[in-house]
């Protein structure tokens, strides 16, 4: 499977470039957030609910801290021909700074699946996201020029800006689309009557890319001021290709991500061994071991732990940037939680030869 991995990594070529810092290091964990055309991209009709947390530049007077909480599925799957329908939802929060500034986003995304052959092994996803975000602030917390009073700013004086209807916040819609393609080597029905388990130890390999912000949205405190916001495409793959047999198997998982948004272009590369060994009622138990790179920005390192439908993920943001002495080496912390319902077999729903 030489040409598996360099196919791959030539796709990543393409992000060798400056990067800065994005909401989750753990991007693969919450895939509305991603990608919609991601959702529902599960083996079988399944749910899966994700949470994550981070906290960030701690070292400063008031950490930032980034919450999401997604809940996808895939449906339909007996009943569609060649394929499945995919949903989302997901409600983000990140607050930041010392003047509190929230910002609130939630969406909501459907997709669909196509099979391309009858085990699955090909498949093409479209998906459609929207939804909306609130900005907010709070101005008690912060000064402006005229509220200098010749000795020091009082807060208590007006502050002169041009506030949209003198809020503390505003809104704005958000619109996006995506494509993802994958390949299973086994095929989404990866079942093993042999191991009467699912064969996790067959090569796959998942490519995406999104447009979102397509509307354009206002990004803007200020009445009659236009800010809008720039075109978000985002480009992710990942891969899964198996390196050792036994009663602990082994996969290496190499993944990357490029994100332009406006003058931000940030581009990570990384990858993570899965150390697992497969258990007797279809499911597995795993350890995860990983490393990324923000390029130009960060080092990245995680470690996790999955049980059958439960998966539990820390990582940690290391700083590399001139921004050191600023930051004291404190970096970033993750977590992320994910519970997967239990998955159903055979979901695939492809007319047979003597059927045509």
């Amino acid at each position: 499977m030489k040409q598996f991995l360099i196919l791959f990594f030539n796709l990543f070529l393409v992000a060798l470039s400056q990067a800065q810092s994005i909401y989750f290091s753990q991007f693969l964990e919450q895939p509305l957030y991603l990608n919609a055309a991601k959702v529902g991209l599960l083996k079988g009709d399944a749910n899966r609910v994700v949470a994550q947390y981070r906290n960030e530049w701690a070292s400063v007077t008031v950490p930032y801290h980034s919450y999401s909480i997604g809940l996808d599925g895939s449906v339909l799957g007996k009943k569609i021909e060649n394929g499945h329908l995919g949903f989302g939802v997901l409600a983000m929060n990140d607050r930041s700074g010392d003047g509190s500034l929230q910002n609130f986003k939630t969406i909501m995304g459907i997709s669909y699946h196509h099979y391309f052959d009858e085990k699955g092994k090909y498949s093409l996803a479209f998906g459609l996201q929207g939804g909306f975000s609130q900005k907010s602030v709070d101005f008690s917390k912060v000064t402006f020029p005229n509220q200098f009073n010749g000795s020091v700013f009082d807060n208590t004086n007006p502050n002169g800006e041009p506030l949209s209807l003198g809020n503390n916040f505003f809104t704005f819609d958000d619109i996006g689309a995506g494509i993802v393609w994958s390949y299973s080597e086994k095929g989404m029905n990866s079942f093993n009557p042999i191991l009467k388990t699912y064969d996790f130890r067959t090569p796959d390999i998942e490519i995406g890319f999104s447009l979102s912000q397509i509307n354009r949205g206002n990004n803007s405190f200020f009445m009659n001021a236009v800010n809008q916001l720039a075109y978000k495409p985002v480009l992710y793959g990942r891969a899964r290709y198996f390196l050792k047999e036994g009663r602990m198997n082994l996969n290496l998982n190499p993944n990357f991500l490029i994100i332009h948004n406006g003058r931000l272009l940030e581009a990570t590369i990384g990858a993570t061994f899965e150390f697992y060994e497969l258990l007797a009622d279809l499911e597995k138990r795993s350890i995860y071991l990983g490393v990324q790179t923000r390029l130009f920005n960060a080092i990245v390192t995680s470690i996790g732990y999955a049980h059958k439908n439960i998966k539990l993920q820390v990582s940690y943001d290391t700083n590399i940037t001139s921004l050191i002495p600023g930051s004291k080496t404190v970096g970033g912390f993750e977590i992320t939680l994910a519970v997967l319902s239990k998955v159903e077999r055979g979901i695939i729903h492809c007319p047979r030869k003597e059927d045509e």
